[in-house]
């Protein structure tokens, strides 16, 4: 379902604005759902599968108590997975607190949710079509348990609770977000966390979650993308005992009260890692998002019986594949029967023995060739060392289909895998397929399709760092490039003039950097994508060094 009538601009996690003013004031309303529940007590929702839905999944609105979402299937929604509890009606500011029956004045407080469980749900590929959505979405509600739960690939947070941002005393309290497993989430938007928290929250815990593969994207502003995000007005609650790995902030905090207790929280530990997640009866739902599960599986080598290649792929953490000792170029790869746009990749490394020297250096690789003579390069873990028991999800952006997937060992070391899975693209991605058909002899011009300028290094220089600018067309080799494969899906674009690639200032993730060409043959940017233009930027400098994808 497309936003209709004045069209859509996201307050946050999926309330659109009605009006604002320039003194941010603004009234919001909610968005639809596929399933609602109002005023309703011992209500379940549980094991049923949500997908391909035009707004939120499944929504307990208000006057909800005593109910429950659990085991249920939430993937490739436009907007939030489960929204739970009161945020703003349309006629109400929505910085305003929410403690009824004193405010707003005459509210009944039996419209308060309380005591809802959402519980071993799997929640992947939400906000498809209205990125700032979360997986699950809680504003104000009471004694609400949010434990247990994955939540992969969503653009903005995995789990979102609280409104109002404010410190006063509010309808929120004793709350529970405890032994989640979130990874890959906050892959497009920023100014959020993998667990994004608002107003004074009292009794409430944010314990035991794994938390993973929180990376802030080229296309970002500057604020914050964190494992854990404390906003404005939180005050009251512990956190503790959660892991933060990988994740571009820890735990980020502002403008909370004085009564916050923050307690080990780290960035490794197998017995966190190990607890999370879908609970043993509910595990099976994360076969139904894998494309590999249970498909044809090879390898380099096999160390006997009990690790052969469909160990990798059995949906089972305590199984795995295991190549020779001298195994010195590991892989194990997957055909999935036929070509599929790919989203999201998760490697699960080995959950009985610490074996650091699997869990690092290697690469997760397509082809529709299975002798893998030719690839691309979907994702890819360097030197530094994953925790224990920990698992690699990482965000597919490539468009094009594969039918074959690869995990290469890149040092000559040992490598293990206990399970593997790559979900299918959703939403506009899922179709937008193909490889860039570009001759890497030929020389191209680069047109923002904005102004209709061209990119150009200004004054046609030949020096490094020089700047690359737009404007109009005039012929010159500055204006013309090479665009060059590298490797997998990656190119580089080198100036016809200096013969210099274009590159991004210090690797930035800022908006609005200036792009110019640099001398490293390798060097690429983060201005755009392999199919999308770079053209536009009018200001910045650069440094080689770093592919463009």
């Amino acid at each position: 379902m497309e936003a209709s009538n004045n069209g859509y601009l996201n307050g946050q996690g999926g309330n659109y604005n009605v009006s604002s003013d320039t003194s941010n004031h603004q009234f919001v309303a909610r968005p639809p759902a596929g399933v609602q529940a109002a005023d309703a007590d011992r209500v379940s929702f549980t094991g049923n599968t949500f997908t391909q839905l035009g707004a939120s999944a499944l929504d307990l609105s208000h006057g909800v108590h005593d109910s429950t979402a659990t085991g249920n299937y939430i993937s490739d929604i436009a907007g939030n997975g489960v929204m739970v509890g009161k945020f703003s009606d349309p006629t109400v500011e929505m910085h305003t607190i929410y403690n009824p029956p004193t405010s707003p004045t005459g509210e009944d407080a039996r419209e308060v949710v309380k005591n809802v469980t959402v519980k071993d749900n799997l929640i992947t590929r939400i906000g498809q079509d209205y990125l700032g959505t979360a997986g699950i979405d809680a504003g104000f509600v009471n004694n609400t348990t949010i434990d247990h739960n994955d939540i992969s690939d969503t653009p903005w947070a995995a789990i979102s609770l609280g409104w109002g941002w404010q410190s006063a005393a509010n309808a929120e309290g004793n709350n529970s977000i405890s032994f989640n497993r979130i990874g890959n989430v906050m892959n497009r938007l920023c100014d959020s966390a993998a667990i994004y928290h608002l107003s004074n929250d009292p009794g409430t815990v944010i314990n035991g979650n794994y938390i993973h593969d929180v990376v802030r994207s080229p296309a970002d502003c500057t604020s914050a993308v964190a494992g854990l995000y404390l906003d404005e007005g939180s005050n009251n609650m512990t956190v503790s005992n959660n892991v933060l790995s990988h994740t571009d902030g820890f735990i980020n905090q502002n403008r909370n009260g004085s009564s916050i207790t923050l307690t080990n929280n780290t960035t490794s530990g197998d017995a966190v890692i190990k607890a999370s997640g879908l609970e043993p009866a509910y595990q099976g739902l994360t076969a139904k998002a894998n494309l590999a599960y249970n498909r044809p599986a090879s390898s380099s080598s096999v160390n006997g019986s009990s690790w052969v290649p469909a160990r990798a792929n059995d949906n089972n953490g305590a199984t795995g594949w295991s190549p020779t000792g001298t195994d010195t170029s590991a892989w194990w790869q997957v055909d999935l029967g036929q070509s599929y746009q790919l989203g999201q990749f998760a490697l699960t490394t080995r959950q009985d023995l610490d074996q650091t020297a699997t869990r690092s250096n290697f690469e997760i690789r397509g082809s529709n060739d299975p002798s893998f003579a030719t690839y691309t390069v979907l994702g890819r873990q360097g030197a530094t060392t994953l925790p224990l028991a920990s698992t690699l999800t990482g965000d597919i952006d490539v468009r094009r289909a594969f039918r074959y997937v690869r995990v290469a060992k890149t040092d000559g070391g040992y490598f293990f895998i206990a399970d593997f899975s790559v979900q299918q693209a959703g939403g506009a991605q899922a179709t937008a397929t193909g490889t860039p058909n570009t001759d890497p002899s030929t020389f191209y011009t680069i047109k923002n399709a904005n102004s209709g300028l061209l990119m150009d290094v200004s004054g046609a220089s030949t020096a490094d760092s020089a700047g690359v600018i737009q404007s109009t067309s005039t012929g010159s080799a500055s204006q013309q490039w090479n665009i060059v494969p590298v490797s997998g899906q990656l190119f580089k674009i080198v100036n016809r003039n200096s013969g210099k690639v274009l590159d991004m200032n210090a690797s930035s993730h800022r908006r609005g950097p200036r792009c110019s060409s640099s001398p490293t043959a390798a060097a690429t940017t983060s201005c755009g994508t392999s199919n999308r233009p770079a053209a536009g930027s009018s200001s910045a400098t650069s440094r080689a060094g770093r592919p463009w994808r």
